[in-house]
């Protein structure tokens, strides 16, 4: 049915509505699905009554065009016989559909892209072709010399051609809508009967519609409930997360604070070794010098006994020899 989207129909099927016999049993619904104005034309559609009173010939048409795109043309003639041809076709359809206009919009598009629309009304319609072309020429060749005096060139990729203002035809509202309406309108017995059972299938269905309604909002504020506890354990969850992230940041401050301490420690106590070998170093050649000065005069007698104790002997053996030869 025309009026009903993809969204509103989605919405209506979820419900089990997929008809307009549907749409009318479950009337009470509408107005808690939609708004006031999309709920109105719903039960206006379920009891078959429009608000259209329009005949089947101008469809509520407000207006008539044609266009047509081309390469840039900046020769004159060529556009005049562009536009005259399109003037035609808007001519032809208006016959066509029997509509008379008294409005002209002329739609011009530069080979910049720019686009200007203008337009011309008469009092009187259009009475022949050769009409609407005096009126599109006229707009045409206005906004020609304007455009020519700022820009210095008048090129054009495409040209259109609107009627509008039709001519009322004074046809009879549509006899559907035209009977529904005097149906309503007029004080009668039957309709009084009718009115009396709808109201009484309201009446009977009131009831369910009070409960469905006190469901639903039970449903919901059960659904903010839960949204509301979802939140709140999102919500500590987050801080413990925080908490955790600055707890493990802490950790790797102190970490790195231990490992520079230590660091500074050994760097302390290698120097405090190799302090502590150079006294040691110190002290043991003080106590060599010490003990080279104190046995100093012991080794030179030491060395003077030894070296006549060498020579005594060599004069034994020298003597010995020269008794051996006697």
């Amino acid at each position: 049915m025309g009026g009903i989207g993809r969204v509103c129909a989605k919405i209506l099927s979820a419900f089990k509505i997929d008809t307009l016999g549907d749409l009318y049993e479950q009337r009470y619904r509408i107005h808690y699905l939609f708004k006031d104005k999309s709920a109105t034309f719903l039960l206006r559609a379920s009891l078959g009554w429009s608000d259209s009173h329009q005949d089947d010939d101008s469809g509520g048409q407000k207006s008539l065009s044609a266009e047509r795109t081309f390469s840039a043309v900046s020769d004159v003639p060529k556009l005049v016989e562009t536009l005259e041809y399109i003037a035609g076709i808007v001519w032809k359809d208006l016959q066509k559909k029997k509509l008379e206009g008294r409005c002209c919009t002329v739609k011009i598009k530069l080979s910049d892209y720019s686009v200007f629309v203008r337009s011309v009304s008469q009092s009187s319609f259009f009475a022949s072709e050769a009409n609407l072309i005096a009126a599109a020429r006229s707009v045409f060749e206005k906004t020609r010399k304007e455009e020519t005096g700022v820009r210095g060139k008048f090129e054009l990729r495409l040209l259109g051609i609107k009627v509008s203002v039709f001519k009322e035809s004074g046809k009879a509202p549509v006899q559907g809508a035209g009977s529904m309406l005097k149906f309503l309108s007029s004080p009668s017995k039957k309709k009084q009967e009718v009115v009396e059972e709808v109201e009484e299938e309201e009446d009977d269905v009131n009831p369910l519609a009070d409960q469905e309604l006190s469901l639903s909002q039970q449903s919901w504020g059960e659904e903010d409930e839960s949204l509301q506890l979802a939140r709140e354990l999102q919500a500590r969850f987050d801080e413990e997360q925080r908490e955790q992230e600055k707890s493990v940041r802490a950790d790797a401050a102190m970490a790195a604070k231990l490992h520079e301490s230590a660091g500074e420690q050994e760097k302390r106590g290698r120097g405090d070794d190799e302090r502590v070998a150079a006294d040691l170093q110190k002290q043991y050649n003080k106590e060599d010098e010490m003990l080279s000065r104190l046995q100093g005069p012991q080794a030179k007698k030491t060395k003077g006994e030894k070296k006549s104790s060498l020579t005594q002997s060599k004069k034994s053996s020298v003597i010995d020899s020269f008794f051996r030869r006697k």
